[in-house]
């Protein structure tokens, strides 16, 4: 509070809401709740729950590491962070290290709002915009985690800065380019942001008296860009073999980007609504606040341009959580003109301490303890298969060994089902897949016969309940079990040693012992198990700590 706003609040005769006026707009106010939500923020670097895209994500750089990623689109972060398998520690330990970059992007984002949303209000207005952004709960959640999403946003939004805070000559056309270039090759979904750009172009151009120089230098500023784009592609692809299923699921991804009718996600939208009321509040509140302001036609354009990317949660297919950290920034912007006006009103640390209370209210319900059972996991798992094997699961999660099926999302699923990935029948029968991680609700029903399974493919669900046995915890491996005195025939899928955990057992002719272990190709099999029953499991002697699994849940979707 500066000493004539502390004066202010002394003099005699004032209101009680003309007090708490003048404490509540010290500029002071926003920038401490800004600190106290980044803090917050700050320890969920550490101690959120890895998310399932995050393995995805991850996993694509050791694919690339092992000179195996077949897609130079979207995958440039591969380049980035090419130096963490190289490190010691589990991938949740390197997933938490390279969150501490994606946690300097969104700084870089937010620093980003401050200087357009001050170009159209003040300062403090900036700083609350800042505030109505970081502490959205999905952003609270989500603003830091290892996607491309923070490097897209930090790098868009510096674009978009640049040209609404610069002199946009010289280098700084140069800058625009590298930087929006750079943008493209990690997503092509900064198309999305169009509308922020033209707004602010369009205000530029009244400000300039409408003359040719600004749209030569945007062209100058564009063919930069795409310069920039073709020499980034260029030489992140050099020596990678695009393989074509892999090309088809990209292109056939692409076409999947916008949808018509009811969003697939509309539940997740309601979720953002109940984690940032005051945000959705000022959002609605922003076609009034824009009609009644006073500023000139042209500030209102370039601000309901800013705010435009909002409507593409009516029409853009993957509105996961992790999509609002990208597309609210400009629309943060845009927020300015209703959080001016409630500033004027109340001043502008009532509004920030509300964005702060929300933010305390997402970090209060964090679970932080998943991203320890996440840790033993992987422990176990690398104890359990030192070696290379190929396994099945739903996002990843063993990002060092070979995910032998597709990204189990809402668009992998329908690949899947459509034919356009193999399916995992196909899969057992060219390669060994000694392990299926069990870490969501896709794989249960199946391997615990406990209803029907309608998300896989019926040839699928019963190679997958025909193989699979529970080892520990969520990990299953090939494996017969059969009640005593029980024969039958068995096909086996995945080839290797097998060991008898108990009983005794007849294969084809040969007795087996506890502990013994047999060599078993693909093929069919006449088992019969003594009168105790048996336990037949893949691996020769295949490693299982004495110690209970961690409880679930393994991670948190969203």
């Amino acid at each position: 509070m500066t000493t004539q706003q502390a004066a202010m609040a002394d003099t005699p005769g004032l209101t009680l809401m003309d007090r708490v006026r003048a404490y509540a707009d010290s500029p002071l106010l926003p920038v401490i709740c800004i600190a106290l939500v980044l803090i917050m923020q700050g320890t969920m670097v550490f101690g959120r729950a890895i998310n399932w895209d995050e393995f995805h994500f991850y996993r694509q750089v050791e694919l690339f590491t092992q000179g195996v990623l077949e897609l130079p689109l979207q995958t440039l972060h591969v380049r980035i962070f090419q130096w963490l398998p190289g490190l010691a520690g589990t991938g949740v330990d390197h997933i938490v290290i390279a969150r501490m970059f994606m946690f300097a992007c969104e700084m870089v984002t937010a620093s980003g709002i401050i200087l357009l949303a001050a170009r159209f209000t003040d300062w403090k207005t900036g700083a609350v915009c800042v505030l109505a952004y970081l502490s959205s709960g999905f952003v609270m959640q989500h603003g830091f985690s290892f996607r491309t999403d923070p490097i897209i946003t930090a790098l868009t939004m510096s674009a978009l800065c640049i040209l609404g805070c610069t002199r946009f000559r010289g280098g700084w056309l140069l800058l625009f380019g590298a930087f929006i270039g750079t943008a493209a090759m990690f997503s092509i979904k900064i198309i999305l942001w169009a509308p922020a750009f033209a707004g602010l172009a369009w205000w530029r151009w009244h400000r300039e008296g409408y003359g040719f120089s600004l749209a030569l230098r945007l062209a100058v500023a564009l063919t930069a860009a795409a310069l920039f784009f073709a020499v980034l592609y260029m030489l992140h692809s050099a020596g990678m073999t695009v393989d074509g299923s892999a090309k088809s699921v990209l292109q056939n991804s692409a076409q999947k980007m916008f949808f018509l009718g009811i969003p697939p996600y509309w539940a997740l939208m309601l979720k953002f609504v109940s984690m940032s009321e005051i945000l959705v509040l000022t959002i609605l509140c922003f076609p009034v606040a824009i009609y009644m302001s006073g500023l000139g036609r042209h500030k209102k354009i370039a601000l309901i341009g800013l705010f435009l990317p909002i409507s593409v949660l009516g029409f853009y297919f993957n509105a996961l959580p992790y999509f609002y950290a990208f597309l609210l920034p400009p629309v943060a912007v845009a927020c300015a003109v209703p959080l001016s006006m409630l500033g004027r009103r109340y001043g502008a640390g009532l509004p920030a301490v509300a964005f702060l209370m929300m933010a305390l209210s997402t970090w209060m319900h964090e679970d932080k303890s998943v991203i320890d059972r996440q840790r033993k996991l992987q422990t176990v798992a690398k104890a359990m298969f030192p070696q290379p094997i190929s396994y099945f699961d739903f996002a990843g999660f063993l990002p060092w060994q070979d995910k032998a099926n597709a990204f189990m999302t809402l668009w992998g699923m329908e690949l899947y089902r459509a034919g356009n990935v193999p399916p995992m029948r196909e899969v057992m029968q060219e390669k060994a897949v000694p392990l299926v991680v069990e870490m969501d609700d896709m794989f249960s029903p199946v391997l615990n016969s406990t209803g029907e399974q309608r998300d896989l493919l019926p040839e699928d669900v019963a190679a997958l309940h025909d193989t699979y046995v529970q080892h520990w915890g969520p990990f299953w491996v090939p494996g017969e079990i059969l009640q005593p005195s029980e024969a039958r025939r068995v096909e086996i899928y995945v080839p290797g040693p097998y060991t008898l955990e108990y009983g005794e057992i007849r294969v084809s002719g040969r007795v087996l012992h506890k502990g013994d272990a047999i060599q078993l190709d693909r093929g069919r099999y006449e088992m019969m198990a003594s009168e105790g029953g048996a336990r037949l499991v893949w691996g020769d002697h295949l490693y299982k700590p004495d110690r209970d699994p961690p409880e679930r849940p393994y991670w948190t979707f969203f």
